[in-house]
């Protein structure tokens, strides 16, 4: 974030709110599948939450789905079943959406 910004966090915070994909949001988007670590630790799950909200307010239609006992980064490979289910539910929601 800190090179899409060109200055640290705490020199602009402004900046980054600019930057906030809840600035881009409109109607008319294709479907979004939101994933979720539950102990995710760099993204705040109300910035998900706020995103969602807004997103269906303009008649989206948005998907999301928390993984227990996962943290930031655990779609990286499919070693462990969070990683499995994950990809499943992303093939479930590529199939269900597909001719969108």
């Amino acid at each position: 974030m800190q090179s899409a910004a060109g200055m640290p966090y705490n020199d602009n915070k402004e900046v980054y709110k600019q930057l906030s994909p809840l600035h881009y949001i409109q109607a008319g988007m294709p479907p979004l599948l939101a994933l979720h670590a539950e102990n995710e630790e760099m993204f705040p799950r109300e910035i998900y939450t706020e995103f969602a909200k807004r997103f269906l307010e303009l008649g989206n239609v948005v998907q999301e789905k928390i993984y227990p006992r996962t943290e930031h980064g655990f779609f990286y490979s499919l070693e462990r079943w969070q990683q499995r289910e994950a990809f499943d539910d992303i093939l479930r929601f590529a199939e269900a959406v597909k001719n969108y």
